[in-house]
């Protein structure tokens, strides 16, 4: 029973860094920067606000993130999950614009596997 409350506190942790409560919205130097390295639409605020829990390529799973290489969400199902949360994951409906939730959902769907 003792672990019960560490995990609490520890997903709690891992939440509140997903989280960003700075705003994302990209300045004209991040916004030519991403044009630079030919960054897919709703990468850089993937590698923002996801990464931390499920990894650079989706797959890494802390706290029991969803391995979204291997998810089976329609495109819809996925921006529901972001806007609204999920399980342990905190809604992003605050912290991103419609646009970023769409263009995040996108980004997912090219870490699939093959």
């Amino acid at each position: 029973m003792a672990r019960l409350p560490v995990l609490f506190f520890v997903t709690a942790f891992l939440i509140s860094a997903c989280n960003n409560s700075n705003g994302n919205r990209p300045s004209g130097n991040q916004q030519a920067a991403q044009a630079a390295t030919n960054e897919l639409p709703g990468q850089a605020v993937y590698q923002k606000n996801c990464k931390i829990c499920h990894g650079s390529k989706g797959d890494l799973g802390l706290s029991g993130a969803a391995n979204l290489r291997k998810s089976t969400l329609t495109p819809d199902e996925k921006i529901g999950v972001i806007t609204f949360g999920r399980n342990g994951m905190a809604p992003h409906k605050d912290i991103l614009t419609a646009e970023e939730i769409d263009q995040v959902a996108a980004y997912i769907e090219t870490l699939h596997d093959e």
